[in-house]
Order: structure tokens, then sequence, then C-alpha cells
């Protein structure tokens, strides 16, 4: 083998979609075909995804800043402008079908929403939106955080679960997250501080532990894991199984920067997040107790990142920001392969591996 050789390193890069300003991936539906996005102007755009190397743009236009796909079928919860929440059946993205809305509290905009695991309830956070602090100030009894749950077995006729319950009565509410089955909510009413609110029974929301330090908060999944990053660049993973005592698990993880979102893959086992510099690292999250940094962190946006979201199959990572454009980043080791020997099929001839590697069996890594 000669003394010169060439080592080529293929970095991927991400399939992108451009749509509109301020661009951010919303939700995958269950069966990771079909991806809604919020745009800057107030509208939910949907992409069909079955083909992730080449989305297409099917459908949407509907008016709303947050969507949520149920955890089965084609359900579609969308956060409108009018500061409620319409369902819709997506079971064919490009011609939508609206079925029943969920008013908000007057004066009230809904600022997250969960499906319960059967598909059968959505919780909804609230927060003062810009009539409540302008038109109607004063004709609440508060101007807290507060949540309501949701009946939509029949998603044409939905029906509370009781009244809307204040949670916080900070309204400067920083960042917030519901878990996946909506029984937690994690909140940052400014400063270090994370509440953590068992909202199991949605008309007793329970305080639960001590305030957590940190800035944002991600759920897992399964809501047995809550990671909560912090403005000095710290992670720290917390056993939440038993809501009245959320448990921290081993040392604090030091990210490369100050930690402004992360998202748990769907199997718990991966852990994305972004910094304050606009980027992202992955990090393996099989023991939770001992997470571990997975390479080195890469930049997610031409700007800054704005939010982060895994495919239900693990095998994507939709980031988002304010440069107006989703990346979807392929994880999966098989598609990633297939894609680059699409482009590089036959680069290495005979003649090459002879010259490169030696006198081992020609195996060319393309077929």
């Amino acid at each position: 083998m000669e003394d010169t050789q060439t080592l080529r390193v293929w970095r991927l890069p991400p399939v992108m979609l451009l749509d509109c300003g301020d661009l951010t991936p919303a939700g995958f539906s269950s069966d990771a075909r079909t991806l809604a996005t919020t745009c800057g102007d107030e509208t939910i755009q949907l992409w069909d995804t079955s083909t992730p190397d080449a989305p297409e743009h099917v459908g949407g236009g509907l008016p709303g800043w947050a969507a949520v796909f149920a955890p089965r079928g084609h359900l579609l919860a969308v956060a409108a402008p009018d500061g409620g929440v319409r369902l819709y059946d997506a079971t064919v993205p490009s011609h939508l079908r609206r079925l029943g809305r969920l008013p908000a509290v007057r004066g009230y905009d809904v600022g997250a929403m969960a499906f319960g695991p059967n598909g059968r309830t959505l919780t909804m956070y609230e927060e003062p939106g810009a009539e409540s602090q302008d038109k109607h100030q004063g004709t609440l009894q508060d101007d807290g955080i507060r949540t309501r749950t949701w009946d939509i077995t029949a998603p044409s006729r939905p029906h509370p679960v009781g009244p809307s319950v204040l949670l916080e009565k900070e309204t400067d509410v920083a960042d917030s997250t519901l878990s996946p089955d909506g029984s937690l909510f994690a909140t940052n009413v400014g400063g270090d501080s994370i509440h953590l609110w068992d909202t199991s029974i949605p008309t007793h929301p329970v305080r639960r532990g001590p305030a957590l330090h940190g800035t944002v908060a991600a759920f897992s999944l399964n809501g047995h894991y809550l990671a909560v990053g912090s403005q000095q660049g710290t992670i720290r993973l917390w056993n939440t199984t038993r809501a009245t005592q959320p448990t921290l698990l081993g040392s604090p993880a030091q990210a490369d920067g100050a930690v402004d979102g992360a998202a748990f893959s769907p199997d718990s086992r991966s852990l994305a997040i972004r910094t304050s510099e606009g980027e992202i690292q992955l990090w393996d999250t099989a023991d939770p107790v001992h997470p571990a940094a997975k390479g080195h962190s890469f930049a997610g946006q031409a700007s800054s990142v704005e939010s982060l979201l895994f495919s239900p199959d693990g095998q994507t990572l939709a980031t988002g920001g304010e440069d107006g454009v989703i990346r979807l980043w392929a994880l999966d080791a098989g598609r990633a392969t297939r894609r680059v020997c699409a482009v590089t099929a036959h680069t290495l001839t005979k003649s090459e591996w002879r010259r490169y590697v030696g006198n081992l069996p020609y195996h060319p890594p393309c077929p």
C-alpha cells in the first residue's frame, strides 16, 4: 500500500423544507408519514414525510401557531389565533376535515397541548393573551397560568373534564412543557427554577417536589424521565415515575454551551439539546445515570435553533429556527448510507481499491 492515502469524510447534509418565515416543526403523525409545521404568519403547514429524503408539501394553511397529533390515528389539534383549539381529521392531509372546537378561557391563549395516551383526552395549558392584558384586563379573577383537560372521545362533540384550573399566578412564564400524556407539567416562571406539577387529576393539580435548577425542560415519551437544562450548560436527568418525589439520576452532565432546549427520542435512549450558540448535541441516555455525548456538536441552522423534534420512529430529527428553514437530519445509519451511495455510487473503483486498500478482496462500500 502506498504511503500517501486519501480519506474522504462525508458530512451528510439534512433535507431542508422551505416555506415561510420562522418555520418550526410542530408534530409528526403517529405513523411518521406527516409532519405539521408552524409558520411566522401563524399558519400550520403539512408535509408528506413518507419518503424522508424527499418530503412534499401536501396542504395546510390552517390558522394557528401550535399543532399536535394524537398518539394513534390521524387526529390533529391546532391552537388557533382566537385562543381556542380546533380538531381535524388528517387521514388525508391534503383534505383536512374539521371536527370540533375547544374554546379557551376568555382572554387566554393556548400555550401547549398534549393528548392522553389513548387519544381520548386533550390537556391544554393556557396563558393570558393580548386580549386578557388589554381589552379584558380585570374581567378575570386572576391572570395566571391555567390548565384544562377535555374529553374528546367524540372529537366533533368535545366537552371539558371540569373547569379551567389555576397553576401559577405568574404570567411571565419563560418556558413550559407538558408530559406526552398530559399528567405532568413543568414550568419556568423566570430565573433558574423549574416547577413540576402533577396534573393526573385534571381538576386538582398539585405542585410536586422542590424547584428544579434549570431554565428548560423536556419529558421522555413514556413520562419516566425529565431532562432539565440550564444557562450554565448543565443537563440533569430526573426520574419522574413517582411524581410525588422526582429523583435526580447521577451527576449533572455538561453541554458545550447554555442549554436553550431539549427533546428525547421516542425510546428515551437519546437526548437532543440545542445551545445558545445555535448548535445541536446528541446524548446517549440509554443509561440515564451516566449520560454520554454522542460525537461532536453541529450547527443546526443558519441562525439560532428554535425547536427540536424526533419522528415517532426515532430515525429523523427535525430542527427549525429563525432562518425559516426546517432541516430533517437522518439518524439511521442505513438510511444515511443509502443517501451517500446514491450520490457517490462507483466512486471507489477497483484500481482505487487496490491503491488505497491493498490486496484485500474488492468490496465497494456501495453496491
